[in-house]
């Protein structure tokens, strides 16, 4: 659950820094979360529920900024607002289970990463490298 939230901030962040987020008004039947198998929508889910730390079933922009923060991705104010704007798709100010796996399968699971392997691992590897020291310590991949 830990990598997996570690590469779906990784993802996020790429995208709406290069304006690859996907449209959430895309017409229905162009929309992946269709096409989920029950094993893969039950892996979304669990990576909400990491993402939604008091359990509301919802996300407000607050809590996914401090999510972001916590897993060493710092975020400028118009990269968090592309973000919430690509996830909220009622606009209703918060990100329920259901935005997030319409969110994931259009952007997560879509392979629009136009970065080769290395340097998706890189970028990985710096959200790890908390100090920035080109290492990772027990105590870095534990916060």
């Amino acid at each position: 659950a830990v990598v997996r939230a570690f590469v779906v901030v990784n993802k996020l962040l790429y995208a709406a820094e290069h304006d690859l987020l996907a449209n959430p008004s895309a017409p229905i039947d162009l929309d992946p979360a269709r096409s989920l198998s029950s094993v893969e929508r039950a892996d979304i889910e669990k990576t909400f529920d990491g993402f939604d730390p008091d359990s509301s079933g919802s996300i407000s922009p607050q809590e996914l900024k401090d999510i972001l923060l916590a897993l060493g991705a710092p975020v400028s104010d118009e990269t968090m607002d592309k973000i919430i704007n690509a996830l909220d798709e009622d606009g209703d100010g918060s990100i329920v289970k259901d935005e997030f796996i319409n969110f994931y399968a259009r952007n997560i699971m879509a392979d629009n990463d136009e970065r080769s392997l290395d340097e998706r691992a890189h970028d990985m590897f710096k959200l790890f490298d908390k100090s920035g020291d080109s290492s990772i310590t027990i105590g870095e991949f534990k916060t």
